[in-house]
């Protein structure tokens, strides 16, 4: 592959239990992106894990674990210093909606345009502003479920005492 072709930015989270399907995934990659060099956005255990299986293309390593907002940083600028044209998400099945952390780097990935791939469908085109609606429709979620999760340990908080004094006051009464 020359070294001024376009390059094409994969996003996809690897995980070892899934390490038989990355080559298949590859293959469809590249005959869907002919003339691409295809970079790979991963984790540095996700680096390991492809270089141990052969899997032979540049990897971009972004973050370990929890994304700290200076490892998100630092990932987005080296994302946009390989001057992707293109960036696809990969999805582990056709049911999953996404990952806000792969949609969220996409669109800061500084592609022109981006892709959706699920397993067991066509490569299809995302537009940006559908994507951005999908993050903060996810994160509102987030935030949502996160703020019922603190207003009920709030009110079990406050319940517990009032229950333990309701009981001392009119349960049972000792022999």
């Amino acid at each position: 592959m020359a070294v001024n072709a376009p390059v094409l930015l994969l996003l996809k989270m690897v995980r070892s239990e899934e390490m038989a399907v990355y080559p298949e995934l590859v293959a469809r990659v590249r005959r869907s992106f002919p003339g691409q060099r295809v970079m790979w956005a991963t984790t540095a255990q996700g680096a390991q894990l492809l270089a141990a299986n052969s899997v032979d293309m540049a990897v971009l390593e972004v973050g370990q674990g929890c994304f700290s907002p200076l490892a998100l940083r630092s990932a987005v600028a080296r994302m946009r210093a390989a001057a992707p044209s293109a960036c696809l998400i990969a999805y582990e099945n056709p049911r999953r909606t996404g990952n806000l952390m792969l949609e969220l780097l996409a669109l800061s990935s500084g592609a022109r345009r981006l892709y959706m791939l699920a397993d067991g469908s066509a490569c299809r085109p995302v537009g940006r502003g559908r994507l951005a609606l999908r993050v903060l429709a996810g994160m509102g979620v987030a935030v949502a479920l996160s703020t019922a999760a603190l207003v009920m340990g709030g009110l079990l908080a406050c319940m517990l005492p009032l229950a333990a004094f309701l009981y001392r006051s009119f349960g049972p009464r000792g022999a």
